[in-house]
């Protein structure tokens, strides 16, 4: 049995059971690792501390991301979400409808498409719509209802009802955070529900996230990993983060550095 005597040795195993299988159990692991369960909550909430895990009863799941504002976000570095764009353009056909959600990556994505390109855009992202005002090739339906100011998107019973009568070709998703077993996730609870209707109309889906969003959690599960026709990532991404995707039955595309 391997020696896990050391803090360090049993809180890195402890994160790789956690990317492994998407939650673990204090009492498991007092077995596993030989160690009390006093200990294991030690090390629980050292790594709760530092980020790396979120602590729950008897046990732990993966961290949350924090939310923040859209104005915030947009401040954030854009390499790796150009590299996103330029991976999901080709995805983009001639004449297709599209739902293109909310967030500062599908932003900029509209901002960057092809001016050649001939497509119907369904939205409930203001920004989404002002990047596509000068396309002459894109016709925009923007959805209407209540602003959510921290994703800058419309929600309610009015983009659901709209929503839900239009079928697409294609939904390209912003994702809060996406797991392996635990799924795809939103931090906020109206917009998940757009985002779920959103899903259930796509002949295909395609989420878009960086290499932070990966095994990450949100409050509010949008689906399961295996609806995603594509999962589009980028270069800061590990082949060992994207084979767990890949056994799920997912494309992915790494987006070049």
């Amino acid at each position: 049995m391997q020696d896990f005597s050391l803090p360090e040795q049993r809180r890195q195993h402890i994160l790789e059971l956690l990317a492994t299988h998407g939650k673990v159990i204090a009492t498991e692991l007092s077995v596993a690792l030989g160690v009390s369960e006093d200990t294991v909550r030690r090390d629980l909430k050292e790594l709760d501390n530092a980020g790396l895990l979120c602590r729950v009863h008897g046990g732990a799941l993966p961290s949350t991301i924090v939310a923040q504002s859209y104005s915030q976000r947009r401040l954030l570095p854009t390499e790796s979400r150009q590299s996103l764009v330029a991976a999901v353009t080709p995805l983009l056909k001639d004449g297709q409808m599209v739902f293109m959600d909310s967030g500062t990556t599908l932003e900029l994505l509209a901002r960057h498409l092809p001016q050649d390109r001939r497509l119907t855009v369904v939205t409930a992202s203001p920004p989404v719509m002002m990047a596509l005002q000068d396309h002459t090739q894109i016709e925009v339906i923007m959805l209407g209802g209540k602003l959510n100011k921290t994703t800058m998107s419309a929600v309610g019973g009015e983009v659901l009802e709209a929503l839900g009568k239009i079928r697409f070709d294609l939904c390209l998703l912003g994702v809060c955070g996406i797991h392996p077993q635990l799924g795809v996730m939103a931090s906020d609870y109206d917009e998940a529900q757009v985002k779920r209707l959103a899903i259930t109309q796509a002949k295909e889906v395609v989420a878009l996230g960086t290499a932070d969003k990966l095994e990450a959690t949100a409050p509010f599960k949008i689906a399961d990993v295996e609806v995603l026709a594509y999962l589009l990532t980028d270069a800061q991404a590990t082949d060992q983060m994207l084979e767990r995707y890949r056994l799920a039955g997912v494309n992915v595309v790494r987006g070049e550095a």
